[in-house]
């Protein structure tokens, strides 16, 4: 494409429903609700970010206990900012988070963990407010097989229960790390618009986490979204940088259409510091219990980090939609792209 002179400005990108479709609540790498408190530092980095919402995950990989424990620490930090923070639980409590200009987060699960087996769990875990669960994480769980496990066996008849209880809690399925047969029978078996919320294309780079281009057609055409991710699966070795965003967001684009692709950066809020101290803290406390836990997938390491260095800002995404439109998309694409069409899921699936 083209480039054009003119990207966007400040003040569009601020008139904008902007939501990250899968991010953090963390500062400097450490979780907000596990003992982290909420700083004026990080609100500041929250305010800067432009974002109307972000979903950040909750669960997924802890018992159910645990599950709500965590769940009801995130609420109380939220309660303690309500000037900065309110919690989303219908579609239009994102109107409200732009208009009051607070960030809205969104609760998610990465897996069904939590489940403890129980499909029962997904109408007490909606209760308490996630709304977006996904299926699986990387290797096989009760739901369906993850995308690193090599059997590749599909869902089970837990998970099509799963999904059942998903969609009657007016929750949105989100189908990221799930493996490629999971993928499939998942988009099959759902009865309402699901997601991935944040992956890669596996046709611009092959990779266990990428999904191939029939998977986002099949999910397009049930009404779903895309979310490309900001990781390091986006390129085939070493860190991932602008170039592999816009190369995987434009081929999600040309597959499923703009109104279907999204960005669920898997990143934080606040810009990363490669000092000594998250280092170490990279290498300990996220990559070594990664393999020990058999759930690291290719091209991740201590010394790669989650992060594209040159959208390594709060207000990333204003610098991502700025690099769509010098290279020729129209502002109501990126619009779309930057949180409309999540905003239109949303809105849809939590009613």
């Amino acid at each position: 494409m083209e480039r054009h002179i003119e990207g966007l400005s400040k003040d569009a990108y601020r008139k904008m429903i902007v939501i990250d479709g899968k991010g953090f609540l963390r500062q400097r790498g450490r979780y907000v609700g596990k003992g982290g408190v909420l700083t004026d530092t990080y609100l500041e980095d929250v305010r800067a970010s432009g974002l109307t919402a972000i979903s950040t995950t909750v669960g997924g990989s802890s018992a159910f206990e645990v599950t709500a424990a965590f769940m009801s620490r995130i609420d109380e930090a939220i309660a303690s900012r309500p000037d900065a923070l309110m919690k989303i639980e219908t579609g239009a409590d994102i109107d409200e988070a732009k208009q009051s200009r607070r960030l809205g987060v969104i609760y998610d699960t990465q897996g069904t963990h939590e489940l403890d087996g129980k499909v029962e769990r997904v109408a007490e875990l909606a209760r308490l407010g996630v709304r977006v669960f996904q299926l699986t994480y990387n290797r096989a769980a009760l739901a369906g097989d993850g995308c690193v496990e090599g059997r590749n066996a599909g869902i089970s008849d837990f998970g099509r229960e799963v999904i059942e209880a998903i969609e009657a809690q007016h929750c949105l399925l989100d189908l990221s790390h799930a493996g490629r047969r999971t993928t499939t029978e998942a988009i099959a078996a759902s009865k309402r618009p699901c997601a991935i919320t944040h992956a890669g294309c596996n046709a611009v780079t092959p990779h266990p986490r990428n999904v191939d281009d029939a998977e986002i057609r099949a999910l397009a055409e049930k009404g779903g979204i895309f979310g490309i991710y900001f990781m390091t699966y986006l390129r085939a070795s070493g860190q991932s940088v602008r170039d592999d965003v816009i190369a995987h967001i434009e081929h999600a684009i040309d597959i499923a259409g703009e109104d279907h692709v999204t960005i669920g950066t898997d990143g934080d809020i606040d810009s990363l510091v490669l000092d000594k101290a998250f280092r170490e803290y990279w290498r300990v406390e996220v990559c070594e219990p990664r393999v020990r836990a058999g759930i690291a997938a290719p091209n991740e390491g201590p010394d790669i980090f989650n992060y594209v260095p040159e959208y390594n800002v709060p207000d990333r995404l204003r610098l991502f939609g700025d690099d769509l439109i010098k290279r020729g998309h129209k502002l109501s694409r990126v619009e779309k792209i930057l949180g409309g069409n999540l905003h239109r899921i949303y809105r849809d699936v939590f009613a």
